[in-house]
Order: C-alpha cells, then sequence, then structure tokens
C-alpha cells in the first residue's frame, strides 16, 4: 500500500490541492448564493462540500482537526439518529442533512483559517456582505423599499433583500463581529502583518461595516439580535482598562444612541411585545405536553411544526417552537437534547468564557455566538438557513483561537 501511494504520489498532491481550491472557493460561494438567493447554493452546500471534504480526509489519512482536538463535534450527529427509528431513513436524511452538512463545513473553515489570506478575507467578505445588508437597510427605511425594489416593510420592520427581519438580523448579527475586528489597527497589523496605510484602510472599513450592520439590527426590530449585539460587546466594555480602544467605544456608543433616538418607538413596541402578547410564550407552554409523549425517541424531524403561526387565528399557517431546546426535545427526544446541552457547555466553557479577558474578546464572542443566540428563539434548528452560516462563523472564531494558543499561521 505504501508503495503504490508513493507511485501515485504526484497525482495525489495534485488532487489534494485541487480539493483544497474547490473547498475554499466553496466556502465563500455558498453563503452569497444563500444570501442574494443565486441557484446552485443547496448543491454546494449538500453535495460538492462534503464529498470534496471526505475525499480530503481520505487522502490526507487522517481525520479532521476540530474533531481530534474537539470530539464532541463527532457526536453531534448523534442527534437526529432517533429520528431513524421514528420516520424512516429517508425523511431523517432529508430533513436532518442541512445539520451534519453544517457541521462539515465549520470543520472546514477550522482548518482553512490556518491561513492567513482565508482568515482575512473571509472577514472581509462577511464585512462587505454586512454593510451592504445595512445600507440596504436604511435605504428600505428611507424609501420603503429594498435596493432591488421588491421587499417593503414587513409590518413596520426592515428586512433589506429578504422577506423576513429575523433573517436580516441572524445574518447581520455574525458580520457585526467581522467589522468589529477589522476596526483594531493593531490587531490588523499583529495578526495579518499588514503595512500602516493598509491598516487603516482596512480600519476605516470595518469602521464603516460596523456602523450600518449595527443600525440593520436596530432597524430589523428583532429582539434576539439586540441580545446578541449586546452580548458581544460587554467584552469590550469591560476590557476599557486596559486600553482595548476608546475610539472604538465612541463609535459603538454614537451608534447606539443615533439608533435609539432613530427607532425609539419601534424599540418601545418590541420591548412592550415581548412582556406581553409574545406568541412565543403560547408555543412554549404548548410544547410541554408534546414533548412529554415521546420523550425518549421524540416525535422524528419536522414534527415540531404544529404550532399555529397566528394563535386565534385558523389561517392554516404553522410553526416550531421558536426554542432550539423544545424543537430539538419534541422532535429527537431527550438525549439528542443532552447532547446538545453538553455541546454548549464544551463552547462556553473551553472557548467562551476564557475569551472575556482578551483583547480580542468581542469578535470571539460575538462570531461564536452572535448568530445561534439570534436564532436560538426565532429559526428551526435543523433548517438550512441556520446551518449554511452559524457553524462556518462558528469554525472561523474557534480555528482564530487556535491559532493564538499555538501560533499556526503566524497570528
Amino acid at each position: 500500500m505504501t508503495h503504490l501511494w508513493t507511485r501515485f504520489s504526484p497525482y495525489r498532491t495534485l488532487l489534494e490541492q485541487s480539493l483544497v481550491i474547490i473547498l475554499y472557493l466553496s466556502s465563500f460561494l455558498v453563503l452569497l448564493g444563500f444570501i442574494f438567493d443565486i441557484r446552485g447554493e443547496s448543491f454546494i452546500f449538500l453535495v460538492l462540500i462534503p464529498i470534496s471534504y471526505i475525499l480530503l480526509c481520505i487522502i490526507r489519512g487522517r481525520p479532521p482537526t476540530l474533531l481530534k482536538k474537539e470530539p464532541v463535534f463527532g457526536w453531534l450527529p448523534l442527534i437526529i439518529t432517533p429520528s431513524f427509528i421514528t420516520i424512516g431513513p429517508d425523511l431523517t436524511w432529508r430533513y436532518g442533512k442541512s445539520f451534519v452538512c453544517g457541521i462539515i463545513l465549520c470543520l472546514i473553515v477550522y482548518e482553512l483559517t490556518s491561513k492567513k489570506d482565508f482568515f482575512y478575507r473571509y472577514l472581509v467578505f462577511l464585512a462587505a456582505i454586512g454593510a451592504f445588508l445595512g445600507l440596504d437597510s436604511i435605504v428600505q427605511g428611507i424609501s420603503g423599499m429594498d435596493f432591488l425594489g421588491v421587499r417593503p416593510f414587513w409590518d413596520g420592520r426592515i428586512t433589506a433583500i429578504f422577506d423576513n427581519p429575523i433573517h436580516l438580523a441572524f445574518l447581520l448579527s455574525g458580520m457585526a463581529p467581522a467589522s468589529l475586528f477589522l476596526m483594531d489597527r493593531r490587531d490588523i497589523k499583529d495578526c495579518l502583518e499588514f503595512t500602516q496605510a493598509h491598516s487603516l484602510i482596512i480600519s476605516g472599513f470595518g469602521t464603516l461595516s460596523f456602523l450600518l450592520c449595527i443600525t440593520g439590527i436596530i432597524l430589523s426590530g428583532t429582539r434576539s439580535a439586540w441580545i446578541a449585539a449586546t452580548v458581544m460587546l460587554l467584552p469590550l466594555f469591560s476590557s476599557i482598562s486596559r486600553d482595548l480602544g476608546q475610539r472604538s467605544l465612541l463609535i459603538i456608543g454614537a451608534s447606539l444612541m443615533a439608533g435609539l433616538i432613530l427607532t425609539g418607538h419601534l424599540i418601545s413596541e418590541r420591548v412592550i411585545e415581548a412582556f406581553g402578547n409574545n406568541p412565543r410564550f403560547y408555543y412554549w407552554r404548548h410544547s410541554i405536553p408534546i414533548m412529554m409523549n415521546s420523550l425518549f425517541l421524540g416525535h422524528g424531524l419536522r414534527s415540531s411544526r404544529v404550532f399555529p403561526a397566528n394563535p386565534g387565528l385558523s389561517d392554516g399557517m404553522f410553526t416550531i417552537p421558536h426554542n432550539f431546546f423544545l424543537e430539538i426535545t419534541i422532535e429527537c427526544g431527550i438525549f439528542a437534547v443532552m447532547i446538545f446541552g453538553y455541546f454548549l457547555y464544551r463552547i462556553l466553557k473551553g472557548y467562551i468564557f476564557p475569551c472575556l479577558k482578551k483583547r480580542q474578546g468581542a469578535f470571539l464572542i460575538g462570531m461564536a455566538l452572535g448568530p445561534m443566540l439570534t436564532a436560538f428563539i426565532s429559526l428551526s434548528f435543523f433548517s438550512i438557513r441556520y446551518n449554511i452560516f452559524v457553524w462556518p462563523c462558528l469554525g472561523l472564531a474557534l480555528g482564530f483561537m487556535r491559532n493564538n494558543e499555538t501560533g499556526d499561521g503566524g497570528y
């Protein structure tokens, strides 16, 4: 076998490099296609990326790097295994494949982050899309229509190019941390080894993008995204005594104040609704008896979509429980939610809490938790919309932490 590998070594190297290039480009294209609804993103996400990565691992003869460092990622696919019994293998794979492929994308981004050019380009990529969506939010707020002229106001809230404000806030909650990292010239020079002039340009771009992202999050009226943005900013304010950057704090404070002044009526309405006529309380209350009917195996993937989207109305529209823990328990049982809970525990204890005292803590916590916190009570845990974005963001954050600890990639 060794002789055979040696004989075909040039072809093996060429194939390995080709697969790396495919994965490198696909990590950008899949997100771009998803955001702008370009045909083919499902094929890239569900077919091209996983097959290419599996072949790459076979050629290299080793498991994914993140699985060796954190085996809990290998346990995550077990979450959907009860559905093989309750609804059968075909439906389980149809409804659960985006979850599995999202984990694979996280493993890929984690490995690619060891390359400085990928880390920098992915940050700029996220910041650029965030700036566009934030600017589109402002345009829609002023003119009543987005750039493309197809999305009017959604119940008085901004949606940009999407059909729901939650989808806008979900993406911006992961793009704002990328912009925040680019704002700090010291991070750019230390981690990316840029010149003074280059770092100044990137810092200005990051500042503009961050302001637009925060503006879009506020205008969307998505309360979970407001919470995610607040969690992201906490390390900034706790680190002020260690010279994190007075300028950054001033810009953040000014942008938040401006947003509150411009959207005071929207914010007051959303806060009052959160504690008053909030349909989520109805979903959560009625989830308990459904969950208890099949506590150990669950009812199967997609089985939690039984709640009326508008409680009290018979319009035939149904939705999820709007809570990851309840959704996973209803669909896959108590052991599945225990796996997910342990995964969160490992991420919080091993990665998030140690970041609180780091200079890049706001970026790392925002990138790892921002999209997840926004989606936790808003989106479906197994949806392609959630998995195509939250997992690469987590992989980027964990990869950056790894590089700071080991010095891999020179940062």
